[in-house]
């Protein structure tokens, strides 16, 4: 304690010595459940690419959608890409990772799914759970002050008639009428279970983009978060013609 007190500068070293420790040992455990989740795909008859890494916003993919969380929320890059093909869908699956202005980076598991028609409406939908809820207002107060930006035009629609959805999710869509109608009793009913809790859903451009939670999947989870996805893109797309979705 003596040579502490006498060498503060061992005090921030220490500090650094620490944060550095436990970013390798996160992305060594990163790294081992990408490892994971290609060969799952791979088990599974999909298509593995080469694994380099978007970085740069102005090379996103049609299929990438930016997820509606508000400005403070940036792009860093897009990485372990899938692709494949499920209950006779093509899909897109890869790992999401943004940094917040305070600095904490996340990475989440996407699976971008291509819609059947061009008159399918944009929407967006958000979960609301503690952290969210942060999102909620955000997205809010840039609707109220009309911003520019695209992913926050939009009205908030809203379900009285539902009122655990209402309570655990953010809809909004340029379209609310047309929005209504994808969010039927149906997909209401489905997405108000608690084990359909924690969905993120964007949709435009031509693709849905689904994710569970913000948060990436697990290899032994693969298979249902595929079959949950697909569940609820099928659930919601369901006025189309069955052939076309």
């Amino acid at each position: 304690m003596a040579f502490i007190s006498n060498n503060q500068w061992v005090i921030p070293l220490l500090l650094f010595l620490i944060i550095a420790i436990i970013g390798i040992v996160l992305g060594a455990k990163n790294i081992r459940r990408e490892k994971g989740i290609q060969q799952k795909a791979r088990e599974l008859g999909f298509f593995v690419g080469t694994q380099e890494s978007i970085k740069e916003i102005t090379n996103i993919p049609a299929f990438f959608l930016l997820t509606p969380q508000g400005s403070h929320v940036q792009f860093r890059q897009i990485r372990n890409i899938i692709k494949g093909r499920i209950s006779d869908l093509d899909f897109v699956m890869f790992d999401y990772i943004s940094k917040f202005s305070k600095g904490r980076i996340n990475t989440a598991t996407v699976l971008a799914l291509p819609l059947p028609a061009e008159d399918v409406p944009d929407f967006s939908l958000a979960a609301l759970d503690q952290f969210s809820s942060i999102h909620k207002r955000v997205i809010e107060q840039s609707i109220k002050k009309k911003s520019q930006i695209d992913y926050t035009r939009g009205k908030q629609v809203k379900f009285s008639s539902a009122p655990e959805f209402q309570k655990n999710y953010f809809l909004y869509s340029r379209d609310e009428q047309a929005a209504r109608k994808l969010f039927d009793v149906n997909t209401l009913k489905l997405l108000s279970k608690q084990s359909s809790k924690g969905w993120g859903i964007a949709c435009e451009n031509g693709w849905m983009n689904l994710s569970h939670n913000d948060k990436t999947v697990k290899p032994e989870c693969l298979h249902d978060f595929l079959k949950e996805s697909t569940l609820i893109y099928r659930t919601i797309l369901q006025q189309f013609p069955v052939s076309r979705v």
